[in-house]
């Protein structure tokens, strides 16, 4: 479960592309355009013909590549999973039957930080409202002593970027007109075929093969503004535990992602400029995301069986490089770490969730607030 282009066509030659002065230049020397450029996966066909001013043009073909899905924009790597999504409980598998949660976040933010974890000038805001809806069937059959169960998400998602307006500035010229800067629908459909859930005492833990993303390329476009999906297939394996001694619980989900190459990339300077092939900007080539160790954490007690308090969380690192065209594509992981304070309140068969993140130490990414509500209800 987890933002755009300038233009769907912008035509200069590669050589304009390093004619870089004043923010330009340094942009490419804090490392900018590392984070920037797969931000929001939104894609321009660059032609050799006429040029642009380079300061524009920079900025545009950095600001290509940003995914919209579920709240979470992202540098490197897929960021197919959003992070947050679980907290209380989370390795406690409920009794067998079939149950329904709905997920509901909320992420804004326009401050982006570089691999130094330095604030880049004059990023776009990104604002992005997800509702995702799941189905759990946890079933009566147990193999190797644990309960038997499987899931689906199903990802309805708004996002939007917002340039600010540059007015006469010649170093930012208006965002050409024609250009979707908003989209709603489906992102990323998310099944899993086998989960297991073993209980103990105080110790509760599930273990998952791979929750399976699914590019569902829902209006994908390479060219487009915003994308709601991924143009590639993620696998993410999962373990999660709960341990409940008495009114008190640490409670943690663990997920490492593997990405499949998306064939329908193009190539953004700093991309061409780290693989040392300058001749690539701006042409179609595969993006294959770096791999990522992740995880949701809840500190929590509980009063009594109505109400559960606590810091709520997550942590992501990317852990390999991306590759283009087949090389190494540096200075571009991810990093982000979150913290917040998260209630539950159960009743019945229904329980609801509210949380809040405040990110930090975050590289190659947005730092934002990112805000959960949660439903869970069994039928």
């Amino acid at each position: 479960m987890s933002i755009t282009s300038l233009s769907n066509r912008f035509s200069t030659s590669p050589l304009a592309v390093s004619r870089v002065e004043n923010k330009t230049a340094r942009f490419i020397q804090r490392g900018s355009l590392s984070g920037i450029s797969k931000l929001m996966r939104s894609h321009l066909n660059v032609k050799q013909s006429c040029r642009v001013p380079a300061t524009a043009l920079t900025i545009a073909l950095a600001i290509l590549g940003v995914v919209a899905y579920s709240g979470l924009s992202w540098a490197g790597g897929g960021q197919a999973y959003t992070n947050g999504s679980e907290d209380f409980r989370v390795g406690l598998l409920p009794d067998p039957s079939v149950y329904y949660i709905h997920y509901t976040n909320y992420y804004n933010s326009d401050n982006f930080k570089d691999n130094d974890g330095d604030e880049i000038d004059e990023a776009p805001e990104t604002t992005t409202f997800a509702n995702t809806l799941r189905f759990l069937w946890v079933t009566d059959k147990k193999i190797l002593g644990g309960s038997y169960a499987t899931h689906i998400f199903v990802p309805i998602v708004y996002s939007d970027i917002d340039f600010d307006d540059p007015g006469d500035d010649p170093e930012f010229p208006r965002v050409p007109s024609g250009n979707s800067k908003d989209k709603f629908g489906l992102g990323n459909i998310i099944f899993t075929p086998f989960l297991l859930g073993w209980r103990g005492e105080t110790f509760h833990y599930w273990i998952n093969i791979a929750d399976i993303f699914v590019p569902t390329n829902n209006g994908y476009d390479k060219n487009d503004a915003v994308n709601l999906g991924n143009n590639f297939w993620t696998i993410e394996p999962i373990f999660a535990f709960s341990w409940l001694p008495g009114k008190f619980e640490v409670t943690s989900k663990f997920m490492y992602d593997i990405n499949t190459k998306n064939h329908d990339h193009i190539v953004t300077p700093d991309e061409a400029k780290q693989i040392g092939r300058p001749d690539l900007v701006g042409q179609q080539r595969s993006l294959l995301p770096g791999q990522e160790f992740h995880f949701d954490y809840v500190l929590g007690y509980h009063p009594n069986e109505q109400w559960e308090l606590g810091a709520v969380g997550y942590f992501y690192q990317q852990v390999t490089d991306d590759e283009v065209n087949g090389e190494q594509v540096n200075n571009r992981r991810g990093r982000v770490f979150a913290i917040g304070p998260g209630v539950k309140y159960n009743f019945n068969d229904l329980s609801l969730v509210g949380k809040v993140y405040f990110e930090t130490l975050v590289e190659n990414r947005y730092k934002g607030v990112q805000s959960f509500f949660k439903l869970h209800y069994r039928f």
